[in-house]
């Protein structure tokens, strides 16, 4: 992208010996040209506040801000960052976002535990949860019970394929491993009716 030179601003009328027009400015612009837009912007800020808005007038007090600010923006853009920063950002980044995809993991398990805590019913359905890794057990190829009624009737290989997905360590019979799963999914006791 080629920056075309930012045209000057407009001159106050009058003579004002103070006042001056900077010069046409290099581009992208140096630091002079900046210096040189910031003195002349507050110069006509200056002319304009101690005369009451009579001397400098709002298009010509609107052309300096412009000018100053187009300056400041093509001297932004030419600015490039070195070589290093983009390797350094994505290194300094990795652990926030090997973090987030844990907290939203989390997350996602906190929701599902919430959503299971109001199936008092053995036809409430239940909201599966995601492992710490974020997988849920259908996407591994393991059931989780649709229906605390469905859990009720788990086998001891299928506890033992849910507790596996989530780290839990299988122990006991079935009647045991099926009350694991009941508590870490946040699963309440059925009501009796």
């Amino acid at each position: 992208l080629l920056m075309q030179p930012v045209p000057l601003p407009v001159l106050p009328a009058g003579a004002f010996p103070n006042l001056h027009l900077p010069n046409i400015p290099t581009v992208p612009p140096s630091d002079a040209d900046i210096v040189a837009a910031n003195e002349f912007l507050v110069g006509t800020k200056r002319l304009r506040t101690t005369s009451g808005g009579h001397v400098v007038t709002d298009a010509e007090y609107a052309s300096a801000e412009e000018y100053f600010h187009k300056l400041m923006d093509q001297r932004v853009a030419a600015i490039a960052a070195p070589p290093w920063f983009a390797v350094g950002l994505a290194n300094a980044l990795a652990p926030i976002q090997a973090s987030q995809a844990q907290i939203q993991a989390s997350l996602a398990q906190i929701h599902a535990k919430l959503a299971n805590a109001h199936a008092t019913r053995i036809t409430d359905a239940l909201t599966p949860l995601p492992n710490a890794a974020g997988v849920l057990p259908a996407a591994a190829g393991i059931v989780f019970p649709a229906t605390r009624g469905t859990l009720d009737n788990f086998t001891l290989a299928e506890c033992g394929a849910l507790l596996g997905h989530y780290g839990v360590p299988a122990v006991g019979y079935v009647a045991n491993q099926r009350n694991i799963i009941r508590l870490y999914c946040n699963i309440p006791e059925p009501a009796f009716s």
